[in-house]
């Protein structure tokens, strides 16, 4: 359905990655994200998929979407049959027709109509992107890393070499002025990198024709556009924005319930790490390009 839009995603030179196993085999995509039965699904996942003990727990406990990828087509068939047997729905594809991720573009204004979404970039100049190409809606809270540069002393600037600006005699009393060295005062700082973790909220959006994905980050967005809707706190006006959304694209492929966040204004997110969140977001994009939506 999708297949022409969807692999024309920005992707690095290919030259310049490493030598990959030709994706001649099967992926097998869940319809729901969370763990499986650590009891049951892994030997089947060890079986079928040809996994370890550990890989195939740990695959259990991770519970993406995206379960195995490019494994043999006929172990692939055997995991789906296996794994409906036990409750968990899931579906496989040729591995080749999976869709990459497109890399995130921030988006902080956009110039919102019933038809396209009206990004913004970083000078003002607005894309185009049509709601009737819209295929993904992502939401969740994120445990995102940040790096910061600050700058710390090392000591006391008095331990420093120092020089005489001059003498001078008051009241019989001499006494030396002196300055600290511009040289001494720099080497007494010094700077660091340090890398925090924020909690926030992340609103991914994906486009087709051609394929692209655009974030909003709920403490980094201008919310003026919400008018008497406008919230306190960038979290609620996030789903807010969620919300419009959905209205003027209804067909996208959402991982939160549209239904009780148009009824109720606001819907539980998932607490994700950032690979987590971004796993979740091909996810959608996998089970859009299938003509496939979440359960559950």
């Amino acid at each position: 359905m999708y297949e022409d839009d969807l692999t024309n995603s920005d992707q690095p030179d290919e030259d310049l990655l490493p030598a990959e196993r030709p994706r001649s085999g099967a992926t097998v995509i869940r319809l729901r994200l969370g763990k499986l039965n650590i009891e049951t699904c892994p030997p089947l996942l060890m079986e079928h998929a040809g996994m370890l003990q550990l890989e195939a727990k740990t695959a259990c406990v991770q519970g993406g979407g995206v379960l195995v990828d490019n494994i043999d087509p006929a172990g692939a068939e055997a995991l789906v049959a296996a794994l409906h047997e036990t409750g968990e729905a899931s579906f496989a594809v040729p591995a080749e027709q999976i869709v990459p991720l497109p890399r995130a573009v921030p988006v902080h204004a956009v110039n919102l109509t019933k038809t396209d979404l009206g990004p913004l970039d970083t000078v003002g100049r607005q894309e185009k992107a049509p709601w009737e190409a819209a295929i993904v809606l992502a939401l969740g809270g994120v445990a995102a890393q940040k790096e910061e540069r600050r700058t710390k002393g090392e000591g006391s600037v008095l331990s420093q070499p120092i020089g005489t600006a001059g003498a001078f005699a008051m009241g019989g009393m001499a006494g030396v002025a002196l300055s600290v060295s511009g040289s001494a005062m720099r080497s007494a700082m010094s700077a660091e990198t340090v890398h925090r973790t924020e909690q926030r909220v992340w609103l991914d959006l994906v486009f087709l024709k051609p394929l692209r994905r655009y974030r909003i980050d709920s403490g980094q967005f201008d919310y003026s556009l919400l008018g008497d809707q406008l919230a306190m706190g960038g979290d609620a006006n996030i789903q807010t924005l969620a919300r419009w959304f959905l209205y003027a694209g209804p067909g996208m492929v959402t991982n939160i319930d549209a239904v009780e966040l148009q009824e109720k204004g606001k819907v539980g997110l998932p607490h994700l790490g950032e690979k987590g969140y971004n796993e979740l977001v091909h996810w959608l994009i996998n089970l859009a390009r299938f003509g496939k939506r979440p359960e559950g």
